[in-house]
């Protein structure tokens, strides 16, 4: 998956948005980037290599539930 593609995914989501908001992938993506390491290795793995929570939990030793938490939690940072 492209950077541009991992950004129309991020921005359709927390937008609920129906196209790719081109406009606004420089922005999306400069955004990730300022996000810690860990944050953005969660979102990597869930939006970019489509791992599930569960595997992403089992990889950094987090629970199903915690690893989805987070996850909404980062794209909620986007969202203000």
């Amino acid at each position: 998956m492209t950077d541009q593609e991992y950004a129309a995914r991020i921005y359709c989501l927390v937008f609920n948005a129906d196209d790719d908001g081109d406009a606004y992938m420089r922005g999306i993506l400069r955004t990730i980037g300022a996000l810690g390491d860990r944050e953005q290795v969660l979102l990597e793995s869930h939006y970019r290599l489509g791992m599930t929570y569960k595997q992403i939990g089992e990889e950094f030793c987090l629970s199903n539930q915690r690893t989805q938490a987070q996850n909404r939690n980062y794209l909620l940072k986007y969202n203000k």
